[in-house]
């Protein structure tokens, strides 16, 4: 049976892949590297960001920001890592 976790890990880090490779004039690509300005925050913890998130589950199998736009260029070694995060196949034994 397949974690829920795993799963959206999983989509989480294809949908890394598919901005990587992306064209660099696309609006979406330019939102990924957006960085938000200086201005008041309110108190506590600041929300998890998608990039922090995926940058969590990339640590999961050793990689980092860098390495996965460099490996995310080749859709066979991307496809490689995503299992490798994701948990394999995604199935677990009973």
């Amino acid at each position: 049976m397949t974690k829920l976790e795993d799963i959206i890990r999983k989509r989480r880090l294809v949908w890394l892949g598919h901005m990587h490779r992306m064209d660099n004039d696309r609006s979406a690509k330019h939102a990924l590297r957006w960085k938000p300005g200086d201005g008041a925050r309110k108190r506590g913890r600041p929300r998890m960001s998608w990039q922090t998130t995926v940058e969590k589950d990339l640590r999961l199998i050793e990689m980092t920001w860098e390495e996965a736009e460099k490996a995310a260029e080749d859709r066979l070694v991307w496809r490689n890592c995503v299992a490798r995060c994701a948990g394999g196949t995604g199935q677990t034994k009973v």
